[in-house]
């Protein structure tokens, strides 16, 4: 991948808000493509994806807004399942959903060339178990919001890898290139991913923290609606609707310790 990392304003897609190249011509983020409007998508056709990344479940996908999507006129829905550290292989496995297939869809001769939007889990029960036992359930909501957006970040890098090695895999096969990363508003898991990959190009703290901020202007015209998603639904602090420089410096800070 090169490492020419994009300082392009966002492309305005109103259906497609948090949209931006990160990597130019080669890797680039948003929230959910769910809504999408034709219009829009044939801004997103001309940049020749291959695949979707998405860091939702399918279950999630498919419960917004209906089971079809615009998006999957072209793009095959997909579960990665990734490897267990008590696994005896390190590869990846995949749920074809087109006709319930084990095996990795392959990338040649597939009818019109269609990519793949392919679907990583973050939130396992694994997570969800890790999370939420540390208190009991009743006040789980308040151990959280104390916490902060930092400590949930410090908390998918821990109990995540299994879905962050997954999404560094497939971006590290060149027939993946270009990719779109997202999940529901394209700023907390995908950030993370974002900031993984990142990293790896050998980008410095300071270009990896302003990319992250970035969000909080890209998601300032649904703010009202993901303040209902996530605050409103979830009982959660402001703050975690918030791109700050110094949550992702906090979560930078983690990370070297280690």
């Amino acid at each position: 991948m090169a490492t020419t990392i994009s300082e392009n304003p966002p492309v305005q897609l109103k259906s497609l808000p948090n949209f931006r190249p990160v990597v130019s011509g080669r890797l680039y983020r948003s929230s959910r493509p769910d809504l999408i409007t034709e219009q829009d998508y044939e801004t997103v056709q001309r940049l020749g994806l291959r695949c979707i990344v998405d860091f939702r479940s399918v279950g999630e996908y498919r419960s917004f807004k209906g089971k079809t999507k615009f998006v999957d006129e072209d793009f095959r829905v997909v579960k990665v399942k990734p490897p267990t550290r008590w696994g005896s292989s390190n590869g990846l496995r995949y749920r074809y959903y087109s006709d319930g297939s084990q095996e990795k869809p392959k990338t040649n001769g597939d009818v019109k060339s269609r990519g793949f939007h392919y679907f990583i889990n973050f939130f396992t029960m694994q997570y969800v178990w890790n999370v939420f036992t540390r208190v009991p359930w009743f006040f789980a909501r308040n151990s959280l919001n104390k916490a902060g957006l930092t400590r949930q970040y410090i908390d998918i890098v821990e109990l995540s890898q299994g879905a962050i090695y997954s999404a560094l895999t497939l971006l590290s096969d060149p027939k993946n290139l270009p990719a779109n990363l997202c999940c529901a508003h394209g700023k907390d898991r995908t950030g993370i991913v974002v900031t993984m990959v990142m990293a790896c190009l050998g980008m410095s703290r300071e270009e990896i923290i302003k990319e992250y901020a970035r969000s909080e202007s890209g998601l300032s015209p649904i703010i009202g609606r993901v303040q209902k998603e996530v605050c409103d639904r979830f009982h959660m602090d402001i703050s975690f609707i918030t791109a700050k420089k110094d949550t992702m410096r906090g979560l930078l800070d983690y990370i070297d310790q280690q």
